[in-house]
């Protein structure tokens, strides 16, 4: 989605680019925005991994990118719990902003979902739409 003044970010326009095959002719119309970087952060971490995750929260913080943080203490540690904090969170921001989650923990504290195909996997996280697996949240990558 286009912001007032036409663009879009360019993790969107890389996306679009992949995307679609007339990307040529709609890129006049959606700009990237290849100065200002507009995303937001989610942190989902257990209670005590605030202290090793500050150095990076206070990157993207001084980076000048939103940041929220949660504990599986507020989110619950199930795949459920987790999920809707993603997407009451997701829907909480502007939709011209690229949104990032990143979750940290082991599988004990923060659970793989069960998939389409009753498979254990972490890419339910990134859809908020509960129904299939296309990522409207997006995944740091390390």
């Amino acid at each position: 989605m286009p912001t007032d003044d036409g663009s879009i970010t360019k993790e969107r326009a890389l996306s679009a680019q992949n995307r679609f095959a007339n990307w040529a002719v709609v890129e006049r119309y959606l700009r990237p925005d290849l100065i200002f970087y507009k995303n937001d952060f989610l942190f989902i971490y257990p209670p005590g991994y605030q202290d090793d995750l500050l150095p990076l929260i206070n990157q993207k913080k001084a980076r000048g990118f939103q940041v929220v943080e949660l504990t599986t203490a507020q989110t619950g540690n199930t795949c459920d719990g987790i999920r809707t904090a993603i997407r009451d969170w997701y829907n909480s921001k502007p939709a011209t902003r690229d949104k990032f989650a990143l979750l940290v923990g082991d599988v004990d504290q923060i659970p793989l979902c069960i998939g389409p195909h009753s498979t254990p996997t972490d890419d339910m996280y990134a859809s908020t739409d509960g129904v299939d697996l296309d990522e409207e949240v997006l995944r740091l990558r390390c």
